[in-house]
């Protein structure tokens, strides 16, 4: 699964550094085996079109069930005005107006809400697209199953139904609310149901966080001020980003998983923001701000659109319009409303542009191996790869600290309009930041020449005979590559030593980084870890050595070599 914010990098602090376990692909993608995603599979024109929008924009008042008292209840929203922006993109996309269900306010109580999603699960046939758009409050409740829920915060997160109490009471068990769990085992159903030549979207136009003023600047916020009832938190300590539904803990929602729909997962606000509405083009009409962004983007979008390219233009029509930071998570190459997935290209987000177009900065730095003198292409979001030919303007790094990069245009032209583009790596440089590796002369002209070929084009390696780090020697007829400082044998043989030694360089990369930059302080530790893998081979999980401790750091980089060392060095940061 992948979780994609809106310029993501540039936001990424040291809190939010579990991005990096995502972006390690893309610190080093210039293997096709790294960039590679899911072939596509053949496009369905068996499947319907099927969708429930569900809109709330009057919250009734809740009673308490002992007393007869009244409760809290939420304010009143204007998620009306949502359902004819929502009805009339489907419409542009292809779904009948009878395949369509509507349930709004008094129909959307819990029991309302829980009986349309059973009805959408049933509806639900192989090949068949599928879309769930709910218009409303969303809000934080007490976790109720901390011993299997990864709820680090200690809340779930939730839709809020008609009749819904905003104030939690003794005894409530939170049936009235639509927790996180639930909404996954229906996306989870889904996908089962729709099958591997459908496709499963939700679009959550509501907030899941209650750590904001409401009601700012007049515009209503689609969520509520505090949580409901205390943290229960999983063991786990720290945040958690994403849509705030946690479609992990049902089983079957993971991308990749054979035999399932594709899935994405849009969201007006992060876990931890409230999701304000804004203005219709009209400058009067309230809406919520991801029903707005729909109704601008969806009709444009063609075949070939992936969610991915979606969700920018998503974040780019809302840019100056609303504060919070919208969200996307799930198959987010697949093509909209499609089981077709595209091969995407790793790519930087550029975050300004000077008036005059000269300078650039980019929304990812040295962790992202970007070094003064690297090349990028400039390319208009949505593309899956660079292309000279069709680029806006080729861009020179000139300064890079460890999150952001100002880069120089050196060819074509770009403007304060094409903030939001997307730069691809043309050619990296490492410097000094580079693993210094000396080629053994005595080594076998057949060895040595593959080793120059493969090695030498890697970048972050170095091939030199002058001070290296690594020494590659054939050792009784057998390619071996040991450090130099300790005589560390790293690889035995001519195939696990490119491997491993690109490893290695990777983890004397980040030793190197100079960490000085605005908004991180970070220590690092480099600890020996046992991988866990699968019959097939592929890396299920990793733990610390037995006997060895460590506190609760965050894990950010890891790269598995299969050969070399026993356990395989990860990346913290505390």
């Amino acid at each position: 699964m992948q979780v994609i914010a809106q310029s993501v990098l540039t936001r990424m602090r040291l809190k939010s550094f579990r991005w990096l376990a995502v972006l390690s692909v893309a610190l080093f993608p210039d293997t096709p085996a790294e960039m590679a995603i899911v072939p596509a599979a053949a496009q369905s024109d068996e499947g319907r079109k099927i969708a429930l929008i569900i809109a709330i924009s009057e919250y009734g008042t809740p009673v308490h069930p002992r007393t007869g008292e009244s409760l809290r209840p939420y304010r009143p929203l204007n998620a009306k005005n949502d359902v004819p922006l929502i009805l009339g993109v489907l419409e542009v996309q292809g779904f009948r107006r009878e395949d369509i269900r509507l349930l709004q306010d008094t129909d959307a109580d819990a029991e309302g809400i829980r009986e349309a999603f059973r009805w959408l699960v049933r509806e639900a046939r192989e090949g068949d697209v599928v879309v769930l758009h709910y218009s409303g409050h969303g809000h934080r409740i007490s976790n109720d199953n901390p011993d299997q829920d990864e709820e680090v915060d200690g809340y779930d997160e939730v839709l809020v139904p008609y009749g819904a109490p905003d104030e939690f009471y003794e005894g409530y068990d939170g049936g009235l609310h639509i927790r996180d769990d639930e909404v996954g085992e229906v996306l989870a159903g889904l996908r089962r149901r729709a099958g591997p030549r459908g496709n499963v979207t939700f679009f959550l136009d509501a907030c899941y966080s209650g750590t904001a003023t409401r009601g700012q600047d007049d515009l209503a916020a689609r969520g509520s001020l505090g949580a409901l009832g205390p943290p229960n938190p999983a063991d786990a300590e720290g945040d958690s980003d994403g849509t705030g539904i946690e479609m992990g803990h049902a089983p079957g929602t993971r991308g990749g998983d054979d035999g399932l729909a594709p899935y994405a997962v849009f969201s007006a606000a992060s876990q931890r923001q409230v999701a304000y509405e804004t203005f219709d083009v009209d400058g009067t009409t309230r809406v919520g701000s991801l029903s707005y962004a729909l109704a601008r983007t969806l009709p444009q979008a063609g075949p070939g659109t992936t969610y991915r390219a979606l969700f920018a233009d998503i974040t780019r029509t809302l840019a100056g319009k609303v504060r919070q930071t919208p969200q996307l998570e799930g198959v987010v190459d697949a093509h909209l409303f499609s089981n077709r997935l595209t091969q995407q290209s790793p790519y930087v987000v550029v975050d300004t542009v000077t008036e005059d177009g000269t300078l650039v900065t980019l929304a990812g730095g040295t962790l992202l191996g970007l070094n003064p003198g690297a090349r990028l292409l400039v390319h208009e979001s949505g593309v899956a790869r660079p292309d000279s030919a069709s680029a806006l303007a080729t861009i020179v790094v000139k300064h890079a600290d460890p999150l952001e990069v100002v880069a120089e245009v050196t060819d074509g032209s770009l403007n304060p309009t094409h903030v939001g583009s997307w730069a691809f790596v043309t050619s990296r440089t490492f410097g000094d930041l580079a693993t210094r590796v000396h080629l053994s002369p005595e080594l076998r002209e057949r060895d040595r020449e593959g080793l120059l070929r493969v090695l030498g084009g890697l970048g972050i390696v170095r091939l030199t005979d002058d001070g290296p780090d690594v020494v590659v020697e054939p050792v009784e007829g057998v390619v071996v590559a040991r450090t130099v400082q300790d005589r560390l044998v790293l690889a035995r043989g001519a195939v696990d030593v490119v491997r491993v030694v690109e490893d290695y360089a990777r983890n004397q990369y980040l030793r190197r980084l100079d960490f000085e930059a605005q908004g991180i302080a970070v220590t690092f530790e480099l600890a020996p870890v046992g991988v866990e893998r699968d019959v097939l081979g592929r890396v299920r999980g990793c733990q610390p050595p037995d006997g060895e401790s460590h506190p609760t750091p965050q894990l950010i980089w890891a790269q598995t070599s299969g050969a070399w060392p026993p356990v395989t060095p990860i990346v913290y940061v505390s």
